[in-house]
């Protein structure tokens, strides 16, 4: 199937009387977007651009094909005006190419019936143009080719533009049907010759050959000026296409600068923007390091013992909030001191391991420096003290439970004791301390679980019994002497 529309080759009557030549649309594939079915060309606009861009005398799209069409495809100018009109077509360095009669090209001359596809060839084009001339140009042309002289061997005149000979070179083969000077004047010699040998031999019109003969050299001369007119018109034109194809050259070079420089301000700013950003991310990370040396010294503050000014080891809280090295505790109970060493609230419960405060403490110090090992030989040390006690406490458990097995009967904390019994007592019990001391009073019933559900007059019983004087016994509450008497089983 053919891709062309049916169109006439002869010379197109354009209703534009300022139109010298047109562009006709012959493609048969129906357009994607909306293009012009011909294109104008006028003598007053020397150059006409075709290209994607809105800029563009004639904008060509197609969603079909997207960028088929480059922003600035092709352009086409007119050269000279009147008869001497002629035209040609620039490929500006478009993607796809340009296509005429087949040929992909760079530059070429227009001529009559050119069919002309922009970008590439192939069965669906929608670019298919054909070239036309108006009838008035075409018919001027045919006139001036009919009134040159012909010759067997036409010698060309050579243009001075390397630009001019290369793209002209075709156009002018046909149209330069009269000779050079230098081939006129030896025609003229043989005319003259002929004119006097006809002279001589026929005296009867010696006026009228001669006269003849002056008409033609005149014809030759106005025809020469004619010719040497138009070299220099296509001089012109020539260094027209030449300073446009320049100027194109310097946009386009430009252009790139500019883009290139737009670019490159882009990458500064990413730059600066960078900078800027590592700048923050170092401020940021140095304020939050003062800040972790700040939290770290409140903390540090937080995981030293006010007994002993130094790390805690093996940490206990009392109910009061207040946190001590466990040994530090045990040493100030021994010495009869019930109220905490920080707030002097009373001691009235046993102090709870705080777990979470060994970790952290653990973790303060630098793996293998002098402080860490410092810190855990003290633990060793605590825990060492500790197993002593509790290897008391289960020796002296296992007295009692023999003793519990063999039948031997305890005095009870509930009932009201002798004085002898209350010797006995302080006796036994002054022998113990801590664990130990909590499984003798114990053997009297008088443990947590007692201290617990013992009702007030329990209470007092139980603080007559240990030894507490009349005094304290009126002055503490109920709460505050069951607390007395926890503190008492294990520290007196």
């Amino acid at each position: 199937m053919s891709l062309l529309r049916s169109t006439s080759s002869a010379p197109g009557r354009c209703h534009s009387p300022a139109c010298v030549a047109h562009l006709t649309l012959v493609s048969t594939v129906t357009p994607s977007t909306s293009i012009p079915d011909i294109v104008h060309l006028q003598a007053s606009k020397l150059t006409i651009r075709i290209g994607r861009s809105k800029e563009m005398d004639v904008r060509l799209d197609s969603t079909r094909v997207p960028r088929m069409i480059s922003r600035l495809h092709a352009s086409i100018m007119v050269n000279g005006t009147g008869d001497t009109c002629s035209f040609s077509i620039v490929d500006e360095e478009s993607i796809n190419g340009l296509y005429v009669n087949g040929t992909k090209i760079k530059t070429a001359f227009l001529r009559h019936g050119d069919l002309i596809i922009f970008g590439r060839e192939q069965k669906d084009s929608e670019f298919i143009y054909q070239f036309q001339e108006s009838i008035t140009t075409t018919r001027s042309q045919k006139r001036k080719q009919d009134g040159s002289l012909s010759s067997a061997n036409p010698p060309s005149s050579p243009l001075t533009s390397p630009l001019a000979s290369s793209t002209f070179a075709e156009q002018n083969a046909e149209d330069r049907t009269c000779l050079s000077p230098d081939a006129k004047r030896p025609r003229i010699a043989t005319e003259v010759e002929t004119s006097k040998t006809s002279k001589t031999s026929s005296s009867s019109q010696p006026v009228l050959a001669e006269t003849d003969l002056t008409a033609k050299f005149a014809e030759l001369e106005r025809k020469q000026q004619e010719l040497t007119e138009r070299e220099r018109r296509m001089h012109v034109a020539a260094a027209q296409l030449e300073l446009q194809l320049r100027d194109q050259e310097v946009q386009r070079v430009a252009m790139q600068l500019k883009i290139q420089e737009s670019e490159e301000r882009e990458q500064r700013e990413r730059a600066e923007k960078e900078k800027e950003r590592e700048k923050e991310r170092i401020e940021t990370q140095l304020k939050m390091s003062q800040e972790r040396q700040v939290h770290f010294e409140e903390l540090e503050n937080e995981l030293m013992c006010s007994i002993c000014h130094d790390w805690l080891v093996v940490a206990c809280t009392l109910e009061c909030s207040h946190t001590f090295c466990r040994e530090c505790l045990e040493s100030w109970m021994k010495h009869k001191r019930f109220e905490c060493p920080s707030c002097r609230a009373i001691i009235s419960k046993e102090p709870l391991r705080n777990r979470t405060l060994d970790q952290i403490a653990q973790k303060s110090f630098k793996k293998g420096s002098p402080e860490e090992v410092e810190y855990r030989n003290r633990i060793k040390l605590s825990d060492q003290a500790f197993a002593n006690r509790e290897k008391e406490k289960k020796e002296l458990q296992a007295i009692v439970d023999k003793a519990v097995a063999t039948g031997r009967a305890f005095m009870s904390i509930r009932d009201s004791w002798t004085a002898d019994e209350k010797k006995l007592f302080k006796a036994g019990v002054q022998q113990y301390e801590g664990p130990t001391r909590a499984v003798y009073c114990a053997t009297t019933g008088l443990t947590s679980d007692f201290l617990a559900g013992a009702s007030p007059a329990e209470l007092a019983v139980a603080g007559r019994n240990v030894g507490f004087d009349a005094e304290t016994l009126r002055t503490l509450s109920a709460a505050k002497l069951k607390g007395r008497l926890f503190v008492f089983t294990k520290y007196g």
